[in-house]
């Protein structure tokens, strides 16, 4: 028997919501697939937002973690060593 548990931040399961409804109107035919290269210079395409909030918000988690970690003086940031 497996067992998975999955902890989210309120911005990552809204997120979540958000890039699965995307990913339901792609693959519907609702919207249309826009292809990576592109998608860099659409800045207002649903897929652009996506990706780029997602990114956004994996960089700023990982920041508060990295930052708390520092303040605490947990191992490996001692002397503001990471």
């Amino acid at each position: 028997m497996a067992l998975e548990v999955k902890v989210l931040t309120k911005a990552q399961d809204t997120l979540g919501e958000l890039t699965h409804l995307l990913y339901e109107k792609k693959r519907t035919g609702q919207l249309e697939s826009v292809a990576k290269r592109k998608l860099a210079w659409q800045f207002e395409s649903p897929d652009f937002l996506a990706s780029y909030i997602g990114h956004a918000g994996h960089f700023v988690e990982s920041s508060i973690v990295d930052l708390k970690n520092r303040l605490l003086g947990l191992k490996g940031y001692e002397n503001g060593q990471s």
